[in-house]
């Protein structure tokens, strides 16, 4: 039979049929696929909400430091530990540290500078110093451990300390909230006091260990005593007082020639109290006059020609820009002395330096040894924590001179006839009073000074390089620091 022949309207029926299939199936496509996107979503969406729990943030693997992981809430330690120490130093004269971020803002939205088409931002400069603190404590920790090293009593009460003072009061006393509530806030919200006391803990022993490291650095002492021969002039000590006079008038410079003709350091003294004022145009306030304790090299500039030529009580007056600097020697040194080790402890409140007095006392009724002094200041600052006198626990200061022992001190200390075991109590100019423990003098100060100086210069370059060799990965939950 023959085939019949389709019509007009039976053809375009069946292609309207065609297209209809041709839609249906690519809405169904559509459904498919875009249910496949909607479940990704959904699931990346529970993905990360599952993984920001705690338990993530606290056992996951946001970064391995030579092999070792460290978690989220680990990271927020030392990053947060880089953090409130540069901005506890930022703007500080000494430390030289410039400025810092608005704390109001959050710090991946601020940026820091932009340079050849980087821009880098606050956020990326904490992170990096984190992440160097991170290299240098897991490099340091690792010798430790493999050193079989141990923290004696007293390294183990610092540790203590700097927990009581960085966290435990600025937790009760400050903010009157408890502990956990307050690292939350301000070590990330998966911190714990748990996490805390020991990534404090690893990061105390590779500084200690660190500190060993670098003072068993060895050098002769001939090399030692040439160098400083070659640069005795900017090692030698000087101690001043230094006042400073804003203006350029006429009458600055008759105030300033006026504080010159001071017979003694008490008229000095007495004299710098006199002009203390406040300038309301430029905002600029004047305070008294301010010991100084240093080296000619680090004293300021107008008078480092000056001191080498000056006598005990002899005063000078130089014209800065914008204003005039007045100083008075009170001594000098050429380093030619023993270096002293102490133990002290401070207290602050009334009557504290009677108190000081008493806690020797109590002291020397016992056991009167190194340790027993260590163990009571400690307890002493625990008992009266909260209270008007507090107290820093008792610390071991080692190789201290002329210019780092407390200047209410220093004549005591370094008295020809110290003997080990020797205590006494002083008030200080801060209105705290320093009881203190002599246990012995070093090597000569200008060794020691020398020796700070070499050994610190080849151990910087050492360190450098080993920390250039510790690897730092991040790890799976390392998205988790961006959260």
């Amino acid at each position: 039979m023959a085939k019949r022949k389709q019509g007009p309207q039976s053809a375009a029926r069946r292609r309207q049929e065609r297209r209809s299939e041709k839609l249906r199936r690519e809405m169904l496509l559509c459904v498919v696929v875009g249910g496949l996107a909607l479940l990704g979503v959904l699931c990346m969406t529970a993905y990360r909400l599952t993984f920001t729990l705690d338990v993530f943030a606290q056992k996951g693997t946001a970064l391995r430091v030579n092999g070792t992981a460290l978690a989220p809430a680990d990271y927020d330690f030392y990053f947060y530990r880089a953090y409130y120490e540069y901005m506890n130093n930022a703007g500080d004269e000494v430390s030289g540290i410039g400025g810092k971020p608005d704390e109001t803002i959050p710090l991946d939205r601020q940026v820091l500078y932009s340079e050849d088409g980087e821009t880098v931002t606050w956020q990326d400069f904490f992170d990096s110093r984190a992440q160097r603190l991170i290299r240098q404590t897991y490099f340091y920790y690792d010798l430790a451990q493999k050193a079989g090293y141990t923290l004696t009593e007293e390294q183990e009460a610092d540790i203590q300390y700097d927990f009581d003072e960085k966290i435990w009061f600025e937790a009760q006393e400050i903010e009157q909230i408890g502990v956990e509530p307050y690292l939350k806030q301000h070590y990330g919200p998966s911190m714990t006091e748990a996490i805390y006391r020991r990534d404090l803990r690893i990061l105390f022993t590779a500084n200690f260990y660190m500190d060993q490291c670098r003072n068993t650095i060895e050098i002769d002492p001939q090399e030692l005593d040439d160098y400083y021969a070659a640069h005795a002039a900017d090692y030698h000590m000087v101690f001043y007082r230094l006042f400073y006079l804003q203006g350029k008038t006429e009458e600055t410079r008759a105030r300033a020639e006026e504080l010159a003709q001071a017979a003694s350091e008490a008229d000095f003294i007495a004299l710098c109290d006199r002009y203390q004022s406040y300038n309301g145009e430029d905002s600029h306030w004047t305070g008294g006059s301010r010991l100084h304790r240093e080296q000619t090299r680090f004293s300021l500039s107008y008078f480092r020609d000056w001191f080498p030529t000056a006598a005990p009580g002899d005063t000078a007056v130089a014209e800065a820009a914008n204003g005039c600097y007045i100083v008075m020697l009170l001594g000098a040194s050429d380093n030619d002395y023993p270096v002293a080790d102490l133990q002290y402890f401070t207290i602050s409140g009334e009557d504290a330096q009677a108190r000081g007095f008493a806690f020797l006392r109590e002291w020397a009724a016992g056991e009167g040894t190194a340790e027993s002094f260590f163990a009571l200041s400690d307890g002493l600052r625990d008992i009266d924590y909260t209270t008007e006198y507090r107290k820093s626990g008792s610390i071991t200061y080692l190789d201290q001179d002329r210019s780092t022992v407390p200047a209410c001190m220093a004549a005591w200390c370094f008295d020809h006839q110290r003997s080990s075991g020797d205590t006494a109590a002083f008030a200080g100019e801060d209105g705290r009073a320093y009881v203190v423990r002599f246990d012995g003098y070093g090597d000569l100060c200008r060794r020691r000074l020398v020796y700070k100086e070499l050994s610190a210069q080849r151990f910087q370059s050492w360190n450098e390089e080993a920390l250039a060799g510790v690897s730092l990965e991040e790890g799976f939950f390392h998205y988790l620091l961006e959260a």
